[in-house]
């Protein structure tokens, strides 16, 4: 959150400076909606301030209303979850490793939870990256992680030149001669290592094990500051991924590194896998759950702008009708919404 304007100077009336970090806010459903909301609450200031040369508190968006049915676009029933994972933060900067697992059935909403973390996550002076298995790429190595290197590989090329040059140097460093290893996977790295010599033939085990050595010293270069480096779906991902977590979990000398994993156990059973990981490295499981009929209440009451008992009966509905699965819940509201089953009365 960004500091108020009021601890920056105290002369700045409270609810002024509360207005302008409501316009800042990070969620678009905490914003002003509309102008004449904010209109409203900028004239009550004015007069205030014209009649006694201060200004009251006052209860901010009163008038505030937007007559467009819109599902809010932030997490509920997640907050413990939340709180937990960014806690591990303060693990990861205690130079520990760690495995954070979250699963959920398909449209439980993982994917915007693991999301989530990322701003705190970089706010906090750690580094953020994100890759995602896909079902239609199930047989082609290494995609999530090919995904995750080239954001990282963008969010190093916009430092400045000394900082690109300190990592140039330090992945130049870990590589030794295999340089190429990477570039041949993610080709995006010769723009940071520059060309690299030939990889000089070696049989199948050794070209295997120079394959693996090379990536896990990236991610050991890499992590050498907190990383959160998360892999989504991973129920799609290949055994090449599969063995490369198993490796970098067990790899002694990678550290300050929170690896977290998302998984449907719908789409594959990884038990017996995450046992094996949880032999050398500390495993911190989080389910996401079905959404209770408080959490839908809450909702649809932020969609629709209504606190009304209305809402409690409606939530009744959609919990029977979707299970409390936030991609049905959201799903089946658009769909009355768009039958005008749902809509605001003016």
């Amino acid at each position: 959150q960004p500091q108020k304007l009021f601890e920056v100077n105290p002369e700045i009336p409270e609810i002024l400076s509360a207005i302008v970090h409501k316009l800042m806010a990070k969620n678009a459903e905490d914003r002003y909606q509309t102008a004449a909301g904010l209109k409203h609450d900028l004239k009550e200031c004015l007069s205030q301030y014209a009649k006694n040369r201060k200004i009251e508190p006052f209860s901010l968006a009163a008038k505030d209303k937007n007559h467009v049915f819109r599902i809010p676009q932030k997490l509920y029933q997640r907050e413990k979850e939340l709180l937990h994972l960014i806690q591990c933060f303060d693990q990861d900067m205690g130079g520990k490793k760690q495995l954070a697992v979250v699963s959920g059935v398909q449209g439980s909403g993982k994917s915007s939870f693991v999301l989530e973390i990322n701003k705190p996550w970089v706010e906090k002076g750690g580094t953020f990256i994100y890759g995602k298995f896909e079902a239609y790429k199930k047989d082609e190595p290494l995609t999530g992680f090919i995904q995750a290197f080239k954001q990282w590989i963008k969010n190093v090329l916009i430092l400045p030149q000394g900082e690109l040059n300190f990592w140039k140097e330090k992945l130049l460093a870990a590589l030794g001669d295999h340089g190429q290893v990477l570039i041949n996977i993610v080709p995006d790295f010769e723009i940071i290592i520059g060309p690299q010599p030939e990889l000089p033939e070696l049989g199948p085990s050794e070209s295997e094990n120079r394959f693996y050595f090379t990536f896990l010293s990236l991610v050991q270069a890499i992590s050498s500051s907190p990383l959160a480096f998360v892999l989504d779906d991973l129920h799609f991902a290949d055994s090449s991924s599969l063995r490369l977590i198993k490796l970098i979990c067990q790899n002694t000398n990678i550290d300050h590194l929170t690896l977290v994993l998302t998984h449907n156990p719908e789409s594959g059973d990884l038990n017996e896998y995450f046992g094996e990981l949880g032999r050398s490295v500390k495993v911190i499981n989080l389910d996401m759950d079905l959404l209770d009929e408080n959490h839908i209440a809450k909702l649809i009451a932020d969609a629709l702008q209504d606190q009304s008992i209305q809402v409690t009966e409606l939530s009744k509905i959609v919990k029977s009708k979707t299970g409390g699965n936030p991609f049905f819940i959201k799903d089946f509201l658009n769909h009355l919404a768009q039958k005008k089953s749902i809509r605001f009365d003016l």
